[in-house]
C-alpha cells in the first residue's frame, strides 16, 4: 500500500519495515499484522519516549502492552474479536498521549479495515513529530481554551530566580505557590513545573488522572500541601 514517505521512514527506522526501491510503500503482510495489533510496542514506546521528551518528564503509560495479543496469521473465526481487544487496549494508551477514538472506530479497525489503519498509523507519526520537535499540539491550542502560562506575564516576580525553599505562606501569588509545590512533591524543575501549568493544565490533569509511574503518593502529597495552604491561595 502507498503511503507517505514520513510515515515509512518512521515504520523503517522501528524495524517494522525494510528499506526498498519502492520507498513509500507498505506491504500487505505489514498491514495485515498492524491490523492484529503487532509491532504497536514499538510504536508506543517510540510515542512515549517523543513525548516524555516534550514535557520534560518520565511517565511510563504502557503497562497494559502486556495484555496484547497481536494476529500473526489468518484466523477467520476469531479475529474480529481479538482485534476488538488489541485495539481497545491501543486506543486506551493513546488516549494518554491526546489521540482519541470513539466505539465506531473500534469497530471499523476491528473488522481489518487497513486504509483507516493507515489514517491511526498517520495520525501517530503526527503526534511523534511534534513532540519530537517540541512543538504545539492541536488539542492544546484551542484559541477558545485559556492558557495559565499567560499569567506568568504578569507575575512580579522572576520566575528563574524563584527559590523552590520558599515558605507557602510568603508566596506572593497562587501561580508561585503552585509552581513550588510542584516541584517539590513532583520532584521537577520550575521550568518543568511551568509547563504542567501551560497548555490549559492538560499535562497535570494526565499526571492527577494516571499517577506517575503508576503511583499517586506525591499527587496526595501536593494536593495536603495545597490543602494546608488554602488561605495563603485564596487570600
Amino acid at each position: 500500500m502507498e503511503d507517505s514517505p514520513f510515515l515509512f521512514e518512521w515504520l523503517v527506522e522501528l524495524n517494522i519495515i525494510e528499506q526498498n526501491e519502492n520507498d513509500n510503500f507498505i506491504p500487505d503482510n505489514i498491514i495485515f499484522l498492524l491490523c492484529g495489533g503487532k509491532y504497536f510496542d514499538r510504536i508506543l514506546y517510540s510515542l512515549q519516549n517523543a513525548y516524555n521528551k516534550y514535557i520534560n518528564l518520565y511517565l511510563d503509560f504502557l503497562e497494559k502492552l502486556k495484555d496484547l495479543n497481536p494476529i500473526s496469521v489468518e484466523q477467520k473465526n476469531i479475529e474480529y474479536i481479538v482485534r476488538y481487544n488489541n485495539w481497545k487496549i491501543i486506543f486506551d494508551l493513546l488516549s494518554h498521549f491526546g489521540i482519541n477514538y470513539n466505539e465506531n472506530d473500534l469497530n471499523t479497525i476491528s473488522n481489518g479495515d487497513k486504509y483507516f489503519l493507515i489514517e491511526i498509523l498517520h495520525k501517530i507519526n503526527t503526534y511523534y513529530n511534534k513532540f519530537l520537535t517540541n512543538k504545539n499540539i492541536d488539542y492544546i491550542n484551542d484559541d477558545n481554551i485559556d492558557n495559565f502560562s499567560d499569567i506568568n506575564n504578569i507575575q512580579s516576580f522572576n520566575i528563574n530566580n524563584l527559590d523552590i525553599n520558599k515558605n507557602y505562606e510568603y508566596c506572593n501569588s497562587p501561580y508561585e505557590l503552585f509552581l513550588i509545590s510542584l516541584c517539590r512533591n513532583f520532584k521537577v524543575s520550575i521550568k518543568q513545573s511551568e509547563k504542567l501549568l501551560s497548555c490549559n493544565r492538560y499535562y497535570l490533569s494526565i499526571i492527577c488522572n494516571k499517577g506517575i509511574n503508576n503511583s499517586f503518593e506525591s499527587i496526595k502529597n501536593w494536593l495536603r500541601d495545597l490543602d494546608l495552604n488554602i488561605n495563603t491561595i485564596m487570600f
